[in-house]
């Protein structure tokens, strides 16, 4: 049985590297990649994976909100968070939304192919590395399991990470399809919510929480 991947990230060497890893596999096969969420949300949607590779810090949209945004739209793809960062409260978050794998972009050949494996077989997988915080996450109450990302919306995350990447208030409501003013509210609530009232602020804690690079 063939087994569909797309990846997203957004280098192209990295994704490239990956493909070969992937398609050495008999039966697995790349049939779309991308370099950033809001085109992988669309090549899910019309081409609907088996399983979607995507790096927790896309631009324009985080791995994290193309899960949200596909998870009912897409409900056969599962999902494979990669990423630089061995960060528990990041494990926790794809936890939450949804994902199906969590893997770090330091893991072996070998592990990615068993994680696609998994997952497509309806199973979940996460690197080994990452395996205390999996088990710390489900022994934890909601409230605690609850990080500061996700005390957000969808949409105020995804304006968070538009900030974080430096888009203006024009830009960022072009992008979502709002107006500026929903744009500003937006803004304004997500920094109400995280206490920080500086851009400079807002872009520390995207770097922090693994939405952008440094």
């Amino acid at each position: 049985m063939e087994t569909r991947i797309l990846l997203a990230d957004d280098h192209q060497m990295v994704r490239e590297g990956i493909r070969r890893v992937l398609e050495r596999q008999e039966g697995f096969r790349v049939v779309c990649q991308v370099g950033d969420g809001e085109s992988a949300v669309e090549r899910i949607v019309a081409d609907k994976p088996d399983v979607a590779i995507l790096e927790f810090a896309l631009p324009r949209l985080s791995g994290m909100g193309v899960i949200e945004r596909v998870s009912a739209r897409a409900r056969g793809t599962r999902c494979i968070i990669l990423s630089n960062q061995r960060n528990g409260q990041q494990v926790r978050d794809a936890l939450s939304v949804g994902a199906a794998g969590y893997l770090l972009k330091t893991a072996l050949a070998s592990q990615l192919i068993e994680a696609v494996e998994a997952v497509r077989n309806g199973q979940f997988f996460y690197s080994p590395d990452v395996a205390d915080f999996v088990v710390a996450a489900a022994r934890e109450p909601e409230a605690i399991r609850r990080g500061a990302l996700l005390c957000l919306t969808s949409r105020e995350r995804e304006v968070l990470q538009l900030v974080a990447e430096g888009m203006t208030t024009k830009e960022i409501a072009a992008a979502l399809h709002i107006s500026p003013r929903t744009s500003d509210s937006h803004r304004a609530r997500l920094m109400q919510k995280l206490d920080i009232h500086k851009l400079s602020g807002l872009v520390r804690f995207a770097i922090r929480e693994g939405m952008i690079e440094a």
